[in-house]
């Protein structure tokens, strides 16, 4: 039986983008974040708004080139990817583990 995408929830967190994304709201759990695209250089880190509205960096989700990392959120995580350098075309989903 193929796996019903309809049920898991895949967020965009950058489309084309050369500088910090905006955040999204996630449900919560395990996730894969995804990155890809023209690094040349730059430093991709996934951040999450911490209660006081700051952006903390997510431990061990930090990319200098295309890769994935599994990270645990919080229900309801305000996440957002953090763009140092200067990309190009880069692209970037965070897919929950069902």
């Amino acid at each position: 039986m193929a796996l019903n995408t309809n049920f898991i929830e895949q967020l965009t967190l950058l489309n084309n983008e050369s500088a910090t994304g905006s955040y999204v709201i996630a449900k919560g759990g395990t996730y894969i974040w995804e990155a890809e695209g023209t690094f040349s250089g730059a430093t991709l880190q996934l951040q999450a708004k911490n209660a006081n509205g700051t952006a903390t960096d997510i431990a061990g989700a930090a990319l200098t080139g295309a890769g994935f990392v599994s990270v645990l959120l919080a229900a309801n995580a305000e996440v957002r990817v953090a763009v140092t350098g200067s990309p190009s075309a880069m692209y970037s989903t965070l897919v929950a583990v069902p």
